[in-house]
C-alpha cells in the first residue's frame, strides 16, 4: 500500500566478520532486587540491559543517524497530524520459542504496561499517552497518541519491548 515509510539505507553496527553465538557476558554492579522487567523494582539499569538483549522494539534508533531501523516493523506510517501510527510487523519475525511475532502482541504488551496494578508508574505514564493499539491485521497494528509530542513516535516505536500475547495472557500488573 501507500504511504509507508521504511529505512534500508543503513550500515550494520558491528564487525561483518563476527563470529554469530557463542557466549555474552556483561559486568553488573548492582545485584538488582528482581529479574521483572516492569513493575517493583524493575526500573533499573540491570533489568533494562537484559530486557534488551532478550526483547525487540518495533523499531530501532540509529545511534549515528538518530535515523529510525526496522527491527521487529519492517514499515512504519505517520499521520499528518503527527498522533497516530502504524507499523507493519515483519511476517518473519519470531519469539525465542519459533511463535511469529503479530500486532497482538504490540496489544498485549502495551495493555501489561499500563496496566493500574503494575506499580510502575513511569512505565504506565509512558505507555498511557496512547489509546490501545489496534490490531487492524495479523501483522498491522495501529495506535493513536492522545496529543501531539515530537516524543510520541520513538517513545512507543523504539521503547516498548514487545513481549509474547501467550506469555501474557491472564497476566495482571499486580
Amino acid at each position: 500500500g501507500e504511504g509507508w515509510e521504511t529505512n534500508t539505507d543503513f550500515t550494520p553496527i558491528g564487525d561483518s566478520r563476527a563470529v554469530k553465538g557463542g557466549l555474552y557476558r556483561e559486568v553488573i554492579s548492582d545485584f538488582p532486587e528482581t529479574l521483572r522487567m516492569v513493575g517493583p523494582g524493575g526500573n533499573v539499569a540491570t533489568n533494562s540491559l537484559i530486557g534488551i538483549c532478550v526483547y525487540e522494539s518495533l523499531l530501532q534508533v540509529d545511534s549515528r543517524t538518530m535515523s529510525y531501523l526496522p527491527s521487529l516493523a519492517t514499515h512504519w506510517q505517520i499521520s499528518a497530524d503527527k498522533t497516530q501510527f502504524r507499523f507493519r510487523i515483519n511476517p518473519n519475525a519470531r519469539f525465542s520459542n519459533g511463535e511469529a511475532v503479530t500486532a497482538n502482541d504490540v496489544v498485549a504488551s502495551w495493555t501489561l504496561l499500563t496496566d493500574n496494578t503494575l506499580q510502575d508508574p513511569s512505565k504506565t505514564a509512558q505507555f498511557s499517552r496512547f489509546s490501545k493499539p489496534v490490531a487492524e491485521s495479523k501483522y498491522i497494528v495501529r495506535v493513536k497518541a492522545d496529543r501531539v509530542s515530537w516524543m510520541n513516535f520513538k517513545d512507543f516505536s523504539a521503547s516498548l519491548l514487545i513481549y509474547p500475547a501467550s506469555a501474557l495472557k491472564g497476566l495482571k500488573g499486580s
